[in-house]
């Protein structure tokens, strides 16, 4: 992420609202494009966390996007024939939308889209030829930087990945999908997606994203940060540990300590791999600090959706907010979440859709989709780059008497904070 560029947002992102143009005004229908893929080596990369299931193969190195109608496209592997081909596939989820709840605000569509380019999204699109699944992600760090993954059954019933490449979505093409997804000119949201934007050091107007409507305060002495427990990790952190660079990681407590700081994770570099060489840094302290947390029963001034905010106040200044419409509604557990499925899971920005998910459940998000937001400020409502906060996303779960919330780190490598308050919903 350090070699990402920062461009500024142009001035014209002020009209998003107004001067939408309908999709496909205009604006010539793309044509069949081939595109060059770049495998991954037969052997896998130096901390690749996702293991090879033998040799990866090389084979695979171009791919035909044919667009048909309405963000419907065929994708066409080769150069070989009889290489794997979707038919018919909906792409327009792969690129940033405008959620009913940031619709109609500038700067509220302006945290959505740049959220939901820079998380990753990665859809399950089954069997194709043959191999048992197949994955395509617009990956976090531009627009067009996509990944293809095919996998094969083991003996034991587990999926192997058999090959791995990167990918530039031709941009014509994505522009389309854009208009199609949106109603609106790609133009307005280039500087937003493109290269990376400014993320921080503008007033996030929290007051016209929702309204509150009761308000219950938890206090510092009500909050249970674990901070001597061993840290919880669902497959992807079991995966994940060993880009956590620092040695001794072992309880919440470790993150926070001064003495560990800076934390040090391996960064995510272009076009979409864990580079060991080259680590990010953070320094943690501040989550060690809640203050307080504000629960509150709040509704979108966009779109009236009623939903459950949290506000997690740190000592320094810094906040964690929360909202969702389905935390109300949050299932008692009787044991802590196995996997991340079972959790209520978001990603930093204004309903930014899931990191992961199968072809039902994109088809789901992007017809209805629950509405949400997580977001990082500072006591003067300042929007925070959570990137560099060293946060990304949150999962909460219930049991009889409380709430609990996990905050995971940088690349969902680690849950950093382990938080839980009493059941006290406003």
């Amino acid at each position: 992420m350090n070699d990402r560029i920062r461009l500024p947002v142009a001035s014209t992102l002020a009209r998003l609202s107004t001067l939408a143009l309908l999709a496909g005004c205009g604006a010539a229908r793309p044509t069949e494009t081939r595109v060059p893929m770049k495998p991954e080596e037969a052997g896998g990369y130096r901390g690749n966390p996702n293991k090879p299931f033998g040799a990866l193969a090389q084979d695979l190195t171009t791919l035909d996007v044919v667009p048909q109608v309405d963000g419907r496209y065929t994708l066409r592997t080769g150069p070989a024939a009889g290489s794997p081909e979707w038919k018919d596939l909906d792409l327009r989820w792969f690129v940033p939308r405008i959620p009913a709840i940031a619709k109609g605000n500038e700067t509220l569509t302006r945290v959505a889209l740049m959220q939901r380019e820079f998380n990753r999204n990665e859809t399950r699109f089954g069997p194709v030829g043959d191999f048992a699944e197949s994955k395509i992600a617009n990956n976090c760090l531009r627009a067009g930087l996509w990944e293809l993954v095919l996998e094969k059954k083991k003996e034991d019933g587990s999926l192997g990945m058999t090959y791995h490449s990167w990918f530039d979505f031709p941009m014509d093409h994505y522009a389309a999908l854009f208009a199609a997804a949106n109603g609106m000119s790609f133009d307005m949201a280039r500087p937003l997606t493109v290269g990376y934007p400014a993320f921080g050091g503008f007033k996030f107007p929290l007051a016209e994203l929702r309204s509150v409507e009761a308000e219950v305060a938890v206090p510092a002495a009500q909050i249970d940060q674990h901070l001597g427990d061993k840290l919880h990790k669902f497959g992807e952190q079991t995966r994940k540990m060993h880009l956590v660079l620092n040695p001794g990681i072992e309880v919440y407590g470790d993150y926070v300590k001064p003495a560990n700081q800076p934390i040090r994770v391996t960064e995510f570099s272009e076009p979409g791999w864990y580079n060991l060489d080259k680590p990010v840094a953070f320094d943690l302290t501040w989550m060690g600090a809640p203050e307080s947390i504000a629960w509150r029963r709040v509704k979108g001034v966009q779109a009236p959706v009623a939903m459950q905010e949290l506000e997690i106040r740190f000592a320094g200044g810094r906040r964690i907010v929360i909202g969702d419409e389905a935390l109300a509604s949050l299932p008692v557990r009787e044991a802590a979440p196995t996997k991340d499925s079972e959790c209520l899971r978001l990603t930093f920005g204004i309903g930014t859709p899931d990191i992961y998910a199968s072809l039902a459940e994109r088809k789901a998000e992007f017809e209805g989709g629950r509405q949400n937001y997580l977001l990082l400020l500072d006591k003067d409502g300042t929007h925070l780059d959570n990137h560099w906060g060293g946060c990304d996303r949150a999962f909460l779960w219930r049991d009889a008497k409380s709430l609990h919330i996990w905050l995971l780190g940088y690349e969902r490598t680690t849950i950093l904070s382990h938080l839980t308050i009493p059941w006290v919903t406003p």
